[in-house]
């Protein structure tokens, strides 16, 4: 017969290895984690369709006919963006590259300028804008030219994306659920109703979030394009595809991203701008738009795609954002928001009286 203390002492050992396990897989992925990535965003794709074919499968569909069709209709409209797309953006980086020498030279003509108009009204500030001029010059040069080469480095790992992403996707598309529920049976089963009701929860969460954030992102990147378009017809500015993606991309980073692409675009806007045409209008017109779309997209559209899935309050969102951006930089910021929610579902959870109503305090008697 098995006593107490044997049964004691084997649960001890096993939750050790369990420990010791999972330390050892965080290792190897982190030793792994260049390719990491691919595989974490084909399950992120997978997880953003998992709900349409779940759709098509309680119509009766099987599987992997629901996988065919929804797959085989985004292959063919990223197929269809791309050949439309990819030549003009493409075009775009390698001018960028290109003329990064001239808008120094522009940048150090405008700082000139500027130098000499605000020293000749406060002559103190002669010294501060001298090293002020130096640190421009210094990081401009460096930071167009470095942006160009990363995204001319980023080519040949595009065309690695092309083909191994939508092969990963592919699978994961086809077996999500299978992989769900095998997860979940690793749970012991005392706990598993706990976290399944968690995990259903965050899944809930996450999934609105997820595909409302990635819907936001494209309304938000053809807006700014389009806007972008329209400026460059009356002024002749360059890159509005190039910014326009950028835009798409940095405005999943909350505050930030959008500030600097407004930099990013009067930058452009007064560097780019026809000899002809007024600079200094072309540069406040291309970051207005992006400012004029900011409060229409986070007052009217977000809360309608998104919801209030996250139900943070303001300063635990400001929290999150600031403290992930320590610990991990922009990809910490990223996904501050969502995982700070996931945190309170499971503290919710755990804890029911975190969200009991405090209870009206007494009325205190008045002495007469």
């Amino acid at each position: 017969m098995i006593t107490a203390e044997a049964r004691s002492d084997a649960r001890l050992l096993r939750y050790l290895g369990m420990a010791l396990l999972l330390v050892g897989m965080v290792w190897f992925l982190y030793l792994a984690r260049e390719i990491l990535t691919l595989f974490v965003l084909g399950a992120l794709i997978a997880y953003v369709f998992d709900p349409w074919l779940d759709r098509l499968e309680a119509r009766g569909w099987s599987r992997a006919r629901a996988v065919a069709v929804v797959y085989g209709g985004g292959m063919l409209l990223l197929f269809v963006v791309f050949v439309a797309m990819l030549p003009l953006l493409f075009n775009q980086i390698e001018a960028l590259s290109a003329n990064a020498d001239r808008y120094s030279e522009q940048l150090h003509t405008i700082t000139d300028d500027w130098k000499a108009r605000i020293v000749e009204r406060a002559p103190q500030l002669d010294k501060a804008l001298g090293q002020a001029k130096v640190k421009v010059l210094e990081v401009s040069p460096r930071l167009a030219a470095g942006v160009a080469l990363w995204l001319t480095d980023q080519l040949p790992k595009l065309f690695t994306y092309l083909v191994i992403l939508p092969l990963l996707t592919f699978y994961f598309m086809l077996d999500f659920d299978g992989l769900s529920a095998r997860g979940l049976g690793t749970i012991p089963a005392d706990y598993r109703a706990t976290v399944l009701d968690i995990a259903s929860r965050i899944n809930r969460m996450l999934g609105r979030f997820v595909r409302g954030q990635l819907i936001v992102c494209a309304i938000y990147g053809a807006a700014s394009t389009v806007w972008f378009v329209g400026v460059s017809l009356v002024f002749g500015t360059n890159y509005a595809l190039l910014l326009g993606l950028l835009t798409a991309v940095l405005s999943v980073i909350p505050f930030f991203g959008i500030l600097v692409m407004a930099v990013a675009a009067a930058l452009v806007g007064y560097l780019t701008c026809d000899p002809g045409k007024s600079a200094a209008l072309a540069a406040v017109l291309m970051p207005a738009g992006l400012l004029a779309f900011n409060p229409v997209i986070d007052n009217v559209i977000t809360p309608r795609i998104i919801g209030q899935e996250t139900g943070l309050h303001p300063v635990t969102v400001i929290f999150a954002l600031m403290s992930a951006s320590q610990v991990a930089g922009i990809p910490g910021m990223i996904v501050a928001i969502p995982a700070a929610a996931a945190v309170k579902i499971i503290l919710v959870t755990l804890f029911p009286r975190l969200t009991a109503k405090t209870p009206d305090e007494p009325v205190k008697e008045t002495v007469p």
